[in-house]
């Protein structure tokens, strides 16, 4: 019978994720933690997985088995009545998953096991998510700021409080304007006639200016 070999970085990571996927303790120690680890292993070994499809059959079954008997022991717990009823239908769900995945599992484990070697994948580095695009309609000051606490309701500002805040957005304005290789300084320029009619802008002002931002 073909061995799996428990010190490759796979049988150790679906090791490690059958462990967090059965209920642990309140402040588990390490201790608890060593021994929730080696039970998830007898359970997963018994099994008798011989490569990385059994591998990761044998690990939703145990998963399954423990979820099953975790809803069953909630709805013992529970005094209401519906949620113990909803918790024995979740148990029963469970119980015929594991039928099922024993089933695929045995199907495959009659077949002649896999012992070509699995290639060596090097290391690759991690997806980067996409930056979250600004929405387009929002104030071009607003937008090169991150989000910040709920604005006071100006009617409730006291007279200071209102110059402050009146000198706060004069100076954002005034930074968009002036720095031409701010990202919104383009689109600020753009927003003047807006605001001032008639005005005449030099084209001085877009000279050596970032493009404008989508």
């Amino acid at each position: 019978m073909t061995q799996i070999d428990p010190s490759t970085p796979f049988t150790q990571n679906i090791l490690r994720t059958l462990t967090a996927a059965i209920p642990a303790p309140p402040n588990e120690t390490e201790a608890e933690y060593a021994e929730r680890f080696a039970t998830a292993a007898t359970a997963w070994a018994a099994y008798r997985p011989r490569d990385p499809v059994e591998q990761m059959l044998a690990a939703q079954i145990v998963a399954a088995q423990y979820s099953a008997l975790d809803c069953l022991a909630r709805a013992v717990e529970t005094e209401d009545l519906t949620k113990a009823e909803r918790l024995r239908r979740s148990h029963a769900m469970m119980i015929r998953s594991v039928r099922d995945l024993v089933r695929l599992l045995g199907q495959q484990q009659q077949r002649p096991a896999d012992t070509a070697p699995i290639p060596a994948f090097e290391p690759i580095p991690p997806m980067r998510r996409r930056p979250v695009e600004p929405n387009a309609t929002q104030h071009p000051i607003q937008r090169d700021k991150p989000a910040a606490a709920p604005k006071k309701d100006i009617s409730k500002m006291t007279d200071a409080e209102l110059t402050v805040a009146k000198q706060a957005v004069q100076v954002d304005w005034a930074r968009v304007l002036f720095d031409k290789q701010h990202p919104l300084h383009r689109e600020a320029v753009g927003m003047l006639p807006e605001y001032l009619p008639g005005l005449v802008i030099p084209d001085s002002w877009f000279e050596d200016a970032l493009p404008m931002t989508a």
